[in-house]
């Protein structure tokens, strides 16, 4: 199962070859103002992650205790780095307290409301695919991005977010193909797991390119 999942995963990721984000980040057009744009938005979704996690913790099996040990231990990895996301802009000179008070973008919204809906509707498994999606793209995608970073002169002390995902999540990868294994045994569940990952990464990638602009216009 796994293997038919991360072939889906690049799949998806292909088929943002021609998106406005992706073109920016690629072709040299990544600037400070999209950056903080996209530290925007991930503040505002990230600060929710633990909590979202726990919770749908609930809609598994509860006599799963190896798997429940390892998922809300995961969980509480992911506590405090919606401030990491805060401390980078702060670095970049913007002022903390506005961030703090920032509204999110309704996509932005979205995304976070996403397994709040899918999980008790449909299957826990649907929110399992929002964790490997996002856990895989900081992983397989993260030097694309480190480099458009780096192109547009981020000072380092302004990328504990993403230096902190890089190295974490590889041990978080780890965690899902375990997930995986234990949970997506058959066809039906494959099928609600790949519906999961391609809602969650379509939403996803409009966050990000709503990101990329709305930092231009508040930034720049």
């Amino acid at each position: 199962m796994f293997d038919k999942i991360l072939d889906l995963w690049n799949t998806i990721y292909e088929g943002q070859m021609n998106s406005h984000w992706l073109q920016v980040l690629t072709k040299g057009e990544f600037s400070q103002a999209h950056y903080k744009g996209y530290l925007l938005e991930t503040y505002h979704y990230t600060k929710y992650n633990p909590q979202i996690q726990a919770h749908t913790s609930l809609y598994f099996s509860q006599n799963n205790y190896s798997f429940l040990k390892k998922y809300l231990s995961h969980a509480a990895d992911e506590i405090s780095h919606d401030n990491l996301a805060v401390m980078d802009l702060v670095r970049l000179g913007e002022n903390k307290q506005e961030v703090l008070t920032s509204q999110p973008l309704p996509i932005t919204t979205a995304f976070i409301s996403l397994p709040l809906f899918c999980t008790p509707m449909i299957s826990p498994l649907t929110y399992l695919a929002q964790l490997f999606f996002l856990e895989y793209l900081a992983t397989l995608k993260g030097e694309t991005i480190m480099k458009a970073i780096q192109a547009a002169n981020i000072p380092q002390k302004a990328m504990s977010f993403l230096l902190v995902h890089a190295e974490e999540d590889l041990e978080h990868n780890e965690l899902m193909k375990y997930y995986i294994d234990s949970l997506v045994k058959t066809d039906k569940d494959l099928e609600i797991f790949n519906q999961g990952m391609i809602t969650s990464a379509d939403i996803y990638f409009r966050m990000i390119d709503e990101s990329f602009r709305n930092g231009v216009n508040r930034f720049s």
